[in-house]
């Protein structure tokens, strides 16, 4: 996609395609807290596991997490000191002064994907730059082939008792499908 392809929302400094539109808004429990999910589509009905931008964010405006699948990437990964710089980065816009607080700890590659529109799974194969806090919390960014971040993760806590994650992860449509009766018991 070209420049011109794209809306930038300026106060979250994330590209949206002129293509896709706000579906839905809604306000769900996020560590203790409440905070808003808008997904982004390019078809009015939500399509999960299908091309979407979701942004988690709370009413002071800190995003808290995101997730941008929308085209496959199998471009060359980024070295991994320019993936370190392209991390470090985010979390600064995001969230200058958490920058300061965490302590890196490794790169994973991972790979995540989404449906298109004929049920043809579109493969992204990401670094994920991941952080510790003095709070034993974790944020980290994924970063896909030529530097697009793809997604990112404030202060996600790990249940290590019974080996899975304690935050709620709503831009993750597969974690969303497996919680969805947290999501609306939560909220009635």
């Amino acid at each position: 996609m070209t420049a011109g392809q794209y809306k930038e929302i300026i106060v979250l400094r994330i590209k949206i395609p002129n293509n896709f539109k706000l579906v839905k808004t809604i306000t769900a429990p996020f560590n203790q807290q409440v905070v808003n999910i808008k997904r982004y589509q390019g078809e009015s009905k939500i399509n999960y596991n299908g091309p979407h931008i979701t942004i988690v964010d709370d009413n002071h405006g800190t995003i808290h997490e995101f997730s941008k699948l929308i085209t496959e990437n199998n471009y060359s990964l980024p070295e991994d000191k320019e993936a370190q710089s392209i991390a470090k980065k985010i979390i600064s816009n995001f969230d200058p002064q958490r920058f300061q607080e965490l302590v890196f700890l490794e790169i994973e590659d991972q790979v995540r994907y989404f449906f298109d529109k004929n049920g043809q799974k579109n493969k992204i194969p990401i670094l994920w730059i991941k952080y510790k806090d003095n709070d034993d919390a974790f944020s980290w960014v994924g970063i896909a082939g030529k530097g697009e971040v793809v997604e990112y993760e404030r202060q996600a806590y790990y249940d290590y008792v019974n080996g899975r994650g304690k935050t709620e992860q709503w831009a993750n449509d597969d974690w969303l499908l497996k919680h969805k009766d947290l999501l609306f018991s939560k909220l009635k």
